[in-house]
Formats: structure tokens, C-alpha cells, sequence
């Protein structure tokens, strides 16, 4: 799934671990995702980026289109 390195940005002051994904995991192929910014679906083979509260656990993690989580304001967790 990953495509990328994991780093660690801040947004709204939360400190959130941000993974690039070329969106085609092997053991869930054809499956899609909400952007929690845009609800537009993030189709299977997209890449995008997967992002949660670095203080919370991995299954606390949402999936962003690249632009959606530039421009993103909200609060996760």
C-alpha cells in the first residue's frame, strides 16, 4: 500500500503521521475511499495520502486526496 515515506506535519497543531499510498492494496482490491474533506470517493489505484494523529493508533487513520489534505482545516481524531 505505501508509496512512499512517512513524515510527521503539523496541521491545526496536531501533529499528524502523513503516509503517501498509491491506493492499491493487495489484499482489498476494488476498494474505495471518503475523502473527510471533499466526500468525494477516492477510487481503488489513486494515490493519496493516508493520515492520523500521531499521539492515536494506526486504525484511527483517514484517507485524503493529495489536495483535499493541503487545504484541509479540520480536526482529526
Amino acid at each position: 500500500m505505501s508509496a512512499g515515506w512517512a513524515r510527521i506535519e503539523v496541521k491545526n497543531g496536531v501533529p499528524c503521521k502523513v503516509q503517501p499510498t498509491n491506493g492499491r492494496p493487495a489484499d482489498e482490491p476494488g476498494k474505495t475511499w471518503s475523502c473527510p474533506n471533499c466526500n468525494v470517493p477516492i477510487a481503488w489505484g489513486t494515490a493519496h495520502v493516508v493520515v492520523w494523529p500521531a499521539d492515536l493508533e494506526a486504525s484511527t487513520r483517514r484517507h485524503f486526496h493529495n489536495h483535499c489534505w493541503k487545504i484541509y482545516q479540520g480536526h482529526l481524531g
